[in-house]
């Protein structure tokens, strides 16, 4: 799936991008975090005192999240790199504040 999805934004920064013609997968895009949080939550159900989850479901959900997971970096990748909103920019983008100096590396 990376690779894939590697060779197909290349292509498209080759070819160049109509974003206007992506803007109707933005719900997706937007679709990501809230998503991805919930995901994160189901996993608790795992560590809960007293309970033992059968093995058929821990064996059905772990391939199952590794999945979603790969499914919501393969849509925010792109809207990232292709800026199809900027509504999660400030959370993906690393940036120094002004009064602090930038760290050298050891």
């Amino acid at each position: 799936m990376g690779m894939a999805l590697g060779m197909w934004i290349y292509k498209r920064m080759q070819t160049g991008v109509d974003v206007a013609k992506y803007k109707k997968y933005r719900p997706i895009y937007w679709s990501t975090v809230p998503i991805g949080v919930v995901l994160c939550a189901l996993g608790g159900i795992f560590y809960i005192d007293g309970i033992q989850v059968p093995l058929l479901l821990r064996m059905a959900y772990s391939p199952g999240i590794k999945l979603m997971f790969g499914l919501i970096a393969f849509v925010l990748i792109p809207g990232t790199i292709f800026k199809l909103e900027s509504k999660y920019e400030w959370m993906l983008k690393r940036r120094r504040s002004a009064g602090r100096p930038a760290r050298r590396p050891r």
